[in-house]
C-alpha cells in the first residue's frame, strides 16, 4: 500500500475523534459539523477505495487502520484525562499547572 493512501487513512483522525466524542464525552454536533463529517468520510473512503481494489494487502490495512485507532484513541484518552493549564501573557512559551 502506498505511502498516501496510508497517511489518507491516518489523517481521518479528527473525523473519527469527532464521533467517538459523541458518546464518550457528550459532545453535540451541530447539523454543519455531521455534514462535514458526512462529507470527510465520503472524501476518504472514495480516495482510498479505489487504490485499495487489489493493491493494499490486508496487513498493510490492518497497520494502518491500528494507526487511526491508536491516534484516535491517544487523543480521546488526553482529552479524557488533560488538566486545565494556568498560562499566562505568554502562553506559547510559559505555562505553569494549575496549584
Amino acid at each position: 500500500m502506498s505511502a498516501g493512501i496510508t497517511s489518507l487513512i491516518t489523517d481521518a483522525t479528527p473525523l473519527v475523534v469527532a464521533v467517538a466524542a459523541v458518546p464518550l464525552f457528550g459532545e453535540r454536533l451541530r447539523f454543519w459539523q455531521v455534514v462535514g463529517l458526512i462529507l470527510g468520510f465520503a472524501g476518504v473512503a472514495a480516495a482510498v477505495s479505489s487504490d485499495l481494489a487489489g493493491v493494499g494487502t490486508a496487513a498493510g490495512i490492518l497497520a494502518a487502520v491500528a494507526g487511526l485507532a491508536g491516534s484516535a484513541g491517544g487523543t480521546l484518552y488526553q482529552s479524557a484525562s488533560a488538566t486545565t493549564w494556568i498560562c499566562g501573557p505568554a502562553c506559547s512559551s510559559r505555562c505553569s499547572p494549575p496549584r
